[in-house]
């Protein structure tokens, strides 16, 4: 679930960053391309933009991973511990009960 929700958080920053900075930009185009061919496909003018874009995106990606784990750390720390040790006595009950079924 977290990872859908980071990759939504960063389509949809990179989205509107670069719908600010470079409005003519068809940005279906930069989700198709992927990170590793911007330099193929846009142009020398474009391609800093779009990258700081990119970042924008992972940023809020990476904010919203630190919100989860937090999330999972504080609700673990809230249910307390306990043992998973046995009582005592408890092995030599179970032994008893299996070889009377047996």
């Amino acid at each position: 679930m977290s990872v859908a929700a980071a990759q939504s958080v960063f389509i949809n920053r990179l989205l509107v960053t670069v719908a600010k900075r470079l409005p003519d930009l068809d940005r279906i185009k930069i989700i198709a391309t992927g990170a590793t061919d911007l330099q193929l496909v846009f142009s020398s003018e474009e391609l800093p933009v779009i990258r700081a874009s990119y970042l924008d995106g992972l940023h809020g990606a990476w904010a919203m991973a630190i919100a989860f784990a937090c999330v999972a750390l504080l609700t673990g720390l809230t249910l307390g511990f306990k043992s998973a040790k046995k009582p005592d006595g408890q092995d030599e009950k179970n032994v008893e009960k299996v070889e009377k079924t047996v």
